[in-house]
């Protein structure tokens, strides 16, 4: 059974009431009854029903999460709502809040799909290295309207790039490295066995080519002028 209130309206604030009290984005059923000094209490009218406007979640994001991927990312993780009764709406994402905490000032946010129950998760890029941040994130119904935001949390982002994609520059270029070392040794290795080869081969033929003229008895011809000084000294 619901539970039930009356609120008591004198005659001078006949047709309206303050309920500022009520409960947002909740249905209420809303019965008059009049009463009289004479008459007494007269019969209610017909039941009427009513919702209230929701306004931002009162309740906040369970246990919030975070850890840093790389020197310019972190990720972070959060729960559903609670309690429940306090949602006060219908929500259809969150908002993550950063902060560099040097200076405390809002870094940024971001806004990611989820509903009250389930949580969701995101991560952060650039940001700053071997930087402090504080994340808090809160509930943001279809209204637009930002609710409490979580106890933040701090986390800090690594040193440097030490991203895998940065690590794999790294192998890579090392690598190629090492390769054209070893191309441009062995480059040089075959130069010179090249060179040596064609310097033997010509002295070998060049050897090759004296015994050959020795075998056919082909020699050298003498000079003219030697021989003819010495015929004239014989006579």
């Amino acid at each position: 059974m619901f539970p039930t209130a009356s609120i008591t309206v004198g005659e001078d604030d006949v047709g309206s009431n303050d309920t500022s009290s009520l409960r947002a984005y909740t249905t209420y059923s809303v019965t008059v009854v009049a009463f009289s000094d004479k008459w007494g209490k007269t019969v209610g009218s017909e039941a009427t029903r009513v919702t209230t406007l929701q306004r931002g979640s009162a309740a906040v994001t369970g246990r919030v999460t975070v850890g840093s991927l790389s020197s310019t990312v972190i990720s972070v993780q959060w729960s559903g709502l609670s309690p429940c009764r306090l949602v006060n709406g219908v929500i259809v994402r969150y908002r993550v809040q950063y902060r560099a905490k040097s200076s405390g000032v809002v870094a940024g946010s971001k806004e990611v799909a989820g509903n009250w129950s389930s949580g969701a998760e995101t991560e952060l890029s650039g940001l700053t290295p071997s930087t402090n941040y504080s994340i808090a994130v809160a509930a943001v119904n279809e209204q637009g309207d930002v609710g409490v935001y979580s106890h933040p949390v701090t986390v800090r982002t690594l040193p440097g790039s030490t991203s895998k994609e940065s690590r794999n520059s790294v192998i890579i270029g090392a690598t190629m490295a090492c390769i054209g070392i070893v191309l441009g040794f062995s480059g040089a290795v075959i130069g010179c066995l090249f060179y040596n080869r064609s310097s033997l081969e010509q002295r070998v033929n060049t050897k090759v080519n004296t015994e050959d003229n020795q075998a056919y008895g082909v020699h050298e011809t003498p000079n003219p002028n030697e021989s003819s000084t010495e015929e004239t000294k014989d006579e």
